[in-house]
């Protein structure tokens, strides 16, 4: 009976333990606060060209809320699916430590999103790139 309940507290202190280094490892990027109610919810299909020459705020104006949204910087760009924004700035821009990005991910239609980056630089927010992806796809 003593050797079960140590292997249950032993069990128990490997799953809080396991749990602490995971949630350490995770940086959640800052969430964008949106004043939802100004904004309707639209479903204008996406122009891939026409959403590159907007500003976020004019975006979200012509295309309505976005469906994720979040702010980091680009050193903090880890993962597959953030490669595109980190290639497209060059090795000197990739060194500086505080290069801002706003990503915004909307519903392109009923298979495909499109996440824009936008580089924030001297409070102006600039579409730096784009990935469109089948919404199904893990990264």
């Amino acid at each position: 009976m003593k050797t079960r309940k140590k292997l249950s507290y032993l069990s128990l202190f490997i799953i809080v333990f396991l749990s602490i280094i995971n949630c350490s490892k995770n940086k959640t990027p800052k969430k964008l606060p949106i004043n939802k109610s100004e904004i309707p919810l639209k479903t204008t299909s996406l122009d891939f060209k026409d959403i590159l020459q907007l500003t976020p705020q004019k975006a979200i104006e012509k295309y309505g809320i976005p469906i994720a949204n979040s702010e980091f910087i680009l050193h903090d760009a880890h993962g597959e699916f953030r490669n595109k924004i980190t290639y497209a700035f060059t090795t000197e821009e990739s060194r500086k430590e505080n290069i801002q990005i706003i990503e915004f991910t909307w519903q392109k239609d009923s298979v495909k999103n499109i996440t824009v980056w936008y580089h924030k630089n001297n409070q102006k927010e600039i579409a730096k790139d784009s990935l469109i992806w089948y919404r199904d796809s893990e990264f």
